[in-house]
């Protein structure tokens, strides 16, 4: 197990460093609406709010941004981004049916991250609406304990939503905001 999940980082890091400074990541905008409401669908749909606006929260992070921490017992933009990559980890295993492992993205650059990131969800989202997995089958599992899909929902994945609305903050605190044109209500960009 410990094997394929080294296989499946493995390939996303070749991935990510050959899409890296590229305009190509995913989730520049969000697809049209799937036909119908299902658990697949609505799921999906929750990644791709997460995907959009994780990645314009990330686009065009300078150094300034990244180290930017708004009180001294607040995490730095930086350290924020690591959580969240812990967080979508934890998505991303869940989707493969792994258990969580501990994982240390601090020896990666920012961008690395921010790329891994979007492919893991990217991947995750293309799953449940192409292979439509039995999410009563899927788990989180932890260590110590699992716990059931409903769990992932109300967890990991709204605690990343929250920590981008976080990072989104801190960057117009340190004096570089998102990006405009940028519609999360139409997940759309206008120039």
């Amino acid at each position: 197990m410990i094997i394929r999940q080294l296989f499946i980082y493995s390939i996303l890091m070749i991935f990510s460093q050959a899409v890296q400074g590229q305009d190509d990541l995913p989730f520049s905008s969000i697809e049209e609406t799937p036909d119908s409401y299902t658990a697949h669908s609505v799921a999906a749909r929750m990644i791709d709010g997460l995907g959009f606006r994780f990645r314009w929260a990330t686009e065009g992070l300078r150094q300034a941004d990244l180290a930017f921490r708004p009180a001294e017992d607040i995490r730095s933009c930086r350290e924020t981004l690591d959580h969240i990559y812990l967080l979508v980890n934890v998505i991303y295993n869940t989707h493969r049916n792994l258990p969580v492992q501990a994982v240390d993205p601090s020896a990666k650059d920012a961008e690395e991250i921010r790329t891994e990131i979007l492919m893991m969800l990217q991947e995750v989202r293309n799953e449940l609406l192409e292979q439509q997995p039995d999410m009563d089958a899927l788990s989180i599992q932890f260590p110590q304990q699992s716990y059931p899909y409903w769990n992932l929902i109300n967890g990991p994945v709204a605690d990343a939503i929250y920590h981008t609305g976080q990072l989104i903050i801190m960057r117009r605190m340190s004096g570089n905001p998102v990006p405009p044109g940028v519609n999360v209500l139409e997940g759309k960009t206008q120039n």
